[in-house]
Parts: structure tokens; C-alpha cells; sequence
């Protein structure tokens, strides 16, 4: 994690290590998860721009997708695991 880093930095990050695939592994191209980290964090950074840069209000939709969006990139939220198998 690098504070001097903007999400647009990280999203580049994610993207170029998505596209190069795992060499290791023999993967040529990104895997599904892989591919839905990449486009979450494209959403998540397109939001952020357009409610702080552009001043746009965020709505409870917003909200909403932001957490589905954190969700696909690993979080996890306490009051969404109570009902996760529901």
C-alpha cells in the first residue's frame, strides 16, 4: 500500500498484472477472478473521480454498488456475513 499512489495508479497496477496472467502458473491471459478484480476496481475508481473530482452526490445506490464492488475485491462486511448464506 502506497498513499502517494491515486486509484487510477492501482487500477493500472491491477490491470497490467491481470494482463500478464500468472507466468508461473503457465497462464497466458487473466483469469475470470482475475478479470472481475480489474473491473471492479475500474467501477470502484470511476465513482470515487465522479463524487470527489466532478462534486456529483453519491446516492444510496452508490453506496450500494461501492460495497458490492468492495465485496468482488476481497472485503468483507460484518452485517453482510450474519446474512450471507440467506
Amino acid at each position: 500500500m502506497d498513499r502517494a499512489r491515486t486509484p487510477r495508479e492501482y487500477m493500472r497496477l491491477l490491470a497490467a498484472g491481470a494482463a500478464a496472467g500468472s507466468p508461473s502458473a503457465g497462464q497466458l491471459s487473466p483469469s475470470p477472478e482475475q478479470a472481475a478484480r480489474v473491473a471492479a476496481l475500474a467501477a470502484l475508481t470511476r465513482s470515487l473521480e465522479t463524487t470527489w473530482y466532478g462534486f456529483y452526490p453519491a446516492t444510496a445506490g452508490d453506496f450500494h454498488s461501492a460495497v458490492v464492488q468492495l465485496e468482488a475485491l476481497g472485503c468483507r462486511f460484518p452485517s453482510n456475513l450474519a446474512t450471507a448464506g440467506s
